[in-house]
């Protein structure tokens, strides 16, 4: 019958620091709640409400940034606890002041600050996700739009990667159509990292993605898997798990057929330049991690045993070996040869490393 008096006056005398006060009723709060006669207790006397009006002037941007994130933290695990106490009352728009709040501290310039935020964002969709919450959209978005804001921002970057891929597995209904655009985008303009590898996998893997957003993320993989030397080989990965999955698709069969166009139009424009010119550069020479790019490209989408990609190939193929073939003299390309022969083309030529 006391609750009011002891979080108002007791507790507050014996830790007077109001961050020391914020840390001490995070604690206690959690196993108050989940006892029955308890939380009646100081959901009667008003404490909650006491609590909650504390902690978002606590968490207002004139605070101390270890006010602000022991605050929303706190602030975070009551609206999980009890979710009532700020969705049903007298302040209708208290969710919405929490997650502007949130965000807010998401791009403050104290990155302590900014992880702390960020971990609530994700806490409260994971905690809102199961029971298909109202507000759980507007936090998938916000930390989307989060993802993209921090492109220079590498550490942000990578704690909102790795915990949008956690996320992403352990809810297969989460629409993942909306990232697409932006990522590709971002990527296009601003590069890419290992981190972004493992983000293209899990969406290529996803059950929610279209074909029309894979043909987006596909289309960039390509690029990387031609031109890149360093990145190209780990482009593969999704770039083939995109073309597997969606590999009885119209679309998708005339992408491959297009991509496998430009590489092996690349691939000539290679060697028409190496034609008067000795390959001396060795295995470090830029045109033979071209070339070696290209091919291995090429026979890995050959051996996804996708028909249809065979069948369009073959033809890109034959053409390309006939290319070589005059160009030097009538003698064949052995890894052109032996791709004509993975796609069913002819003689048991072997695929051999550039």
């Amino acid at each position: 019958s006391h609750m009011r008096e002891l979080f108002s006056t007791y507790l507050r005398a014996a830790m007077p620091n109001p961050l020391s006060y914020m840390a001490l009723i995070h604690d206690i709060l959690p196993p108050l709640v989940e006892n029955r006669g308890s939380n009646e207790a100081i959901q009667q006397n008003g404490v909650i409400n006491q609590l909650l009006s504390l902690a978002i002037r606590s968490s207002d941007p004139q605070m101390s940034p270890d006010l602000r994130g022991t605050a929303l933290a706190f602030v975070t695990d009551l609206w999980l606890l009890t979710p009532s106490a700020i969705e049903v009352g007298a302040r209708k728009d208290l969710p919405k002041t929490i997650l502007s709040l949130l965000k807010k501290a998401a791009r403050d310039p104290s990155l302590t600050l900014q992880i702390g935020a960020l971990t609530c964002l994700f806490h409260l969709l994971d905690g809102f996700s199961h029971s298909e919450h109202s507000y759980a959209p507007y936090i998938y978005k916000t930390l989307i739009f989060a993802l993209i804001e921090n492109h220079a921002n590498e550490v942000a970057r990578e704690f909102i990667i790795s915990n949008i891929i956690f996320t992403l597995e352990a809810m297969p209904h989460v629409p993942v159509g909306v990232m697409v655009p932006p990522i590709v985008k971002q990527a296009s303009l601003y590069g890419y990292n290992n981190h972004d590898f493992d983000f293209f996998i899990t969406l290529a893997k996803h059950p929610r993605l279209t074909l029309r957003h894979s043909l987006l993320l596909i289309d960039l993989l390509g690029k990387i898997c031609l031109n890149d030397p360093l990145f190209g080989r780990v482009a593969t990965v999704p770039f083939l798990i995109l073309g597997k999955k969606f590999g009885e698709e119209d679309a998708m069969h005339e992408y491959i057929e297009r991509f496998c166009k430009v590489a092996l139009s690349m691939f000539m424009h290679i060697e028409s330049k190496q034609y008067d010119k000795p390959d001396v550069g060795g295995a470090m020479d830029p045109a033979h991690i071209r070339r070696t790019l290209i091919i291995e490209t090429i026979a890995k989408l050959v051996s996804l045993r996708v028909d249809e990609y065979n069948l369009r190939l073959l033809p890109l193929l034959k053409v390309v070996d006939g290319q070589y073939a005059k160009q030097n003299g009538g003698r064949r390309h052995r890894n052109i040869a032996a791709l004509r022969r993975m796609c069913g083309g002819e003689e048991g030529v072997e695929l051999v490393p550039e």
